[in-house]
């Protein structure tokens, strides 16, 4: 005789608790993205999800780049990734803090979450440069360099776009260089450059430099003995190879040089000019050996006297009796004086 009556009950009781279980905790789900930098799908890649106790399923990522954890119960969890051959994550190239994992998820009652990580991937990418003014004119003849811990790996001259584009720039963390004419530099042999570019398959980096014209001012303040301003004398700003400006003293005694390119050496003088005598030399009639730098502003103090005399005339007859009342013109290459 065959037993079946227990057996039936023990398989209704479990059944029901089954269905018990079922209708009290409602599962949740995780989707999660692998991506590169440029939005392409990561295929292959690794995912591990766990608990605080225990690893609760793994993964890869299919050809969209996405693994879904479904009859995910309520509970804490965190997720780690595997990149796949020839994807890195982003610390490994350029340090930074860690994109291996995300920790602190909640999973609640039918919850359904959605996570992603972004590897790069290992292949060229574009570098697109623009060197403007500050009024967006562009700077032509500018040297324009990629470098990376290996050296400099490109180079091209601004034209009259303001444009450069290094295409298939190899994987890695990039740099760029600028070297743009001498009037935007403060010092000789100077450069702007912007470093810690990210290049991956088919990334495009944008680099902008806008450069304003290195300028300094120079200004020149003449006093007589007296510590007077003197009006209208003239000073001459040079070069080792040209005068560069000429400018007369205003009322207040100052010659202002302004927008004078950077550079050195400059130098600045007295020149000649009727009714007035200046003591020749280094630091009295001249100033030598003078440094522009950006928004530099220096002022140098000259000091003339007076330049004048008596001029006396005597007219006579033929007798030698003096003569009153006859007139006579004090005058100069160009006028009359008196």
């Amino acid at each position: 005789m065959t037993r079946t009556g227990p057996l039936v009950l023990m398989i209704i009781l479990f059944s029901a608790c089954a269905v018990l279980f079922t209708d009290i905790v409602e599962f949740g789900s995780l989707e999660v993205h692998t991506v590169t930098r440029s939005g392409a799908p990561v295929t292959g890649s690794e995912l591990v999800l766990y608990n605080d106790v225990q690893v609760m399923s793994v993964g890869l990522t299919d050809t969209d780049g996405i693994h879904r954890f479904d009859f995910v119960p309520p509970q804490f969890y965190g997720i780690s990734n595997e990149p796949p051959k020839g994807h890195w994550r982003i610390e490994d190239l350029v340090g930074g803090p860690s994109t291996a994992y995300i920790d602190g998820i909640t999973i609640e009652e039918g919850d359904q979450k959605s996570f992603s990580f972004t590897f790069l991937r290992v292949g060229p990418g574009q570098i697109n440069v623009s060197v403007m003014d500050s009024d967006g004119i562009p700077i032509e003849k500018t040297q324009v360099l990629v470098y990376g811990s290996e050296g400099t790996l490109s180079e091209k001259v601004v034209g009259p776009s303001g444009l450069v584009s290094f295409d298939s720039v190899s994987f890695g963390n990039r740099g760029v260089r600028v070297v743009p004419p001498r009037s935007y530099l403060d010092i000789d042999e100077g450069f702007f450059f912007q470093h810690g570019l990210i290049i991956d398959e088919d990334w495009t980096e944008e680099v902008n430099f806008v450069l304003e014209k290195c300028l300094g001012t120079i200004r020149a303040s003449v006093q007589d003995a007296s510590g007077a301003p003197v009006e209208g004398h003239p000073l001459r700003l040079y070069s080792s190879t040209e005068t560069l400006e000429m400018e007369d003293t205003g009322v207040d005694g100052l010659a202002v040089f302004d927008s004078i390119g950077c550079g050195a050496p400059r130098g600045l003088e007295l020149t000649q000019t009727p009714g007035w005598l200046f003591e020749e030399g280094r630091g009295l009639s001249f100033y030598d050996g003078i440094s522009v730098t950006q928004g530099s502003d220096q002022t140098f103090s000259f000091s003339v006297e007076r330049c004048s005399g008596t001029i006396r005339a005597s007219v006579q007859d033929a007798s030698g009796a003096p003569v009153e009342g006859h007139p006579l013109r004090l005058y100069s290459s160009t006028e009359t004086l008196e």
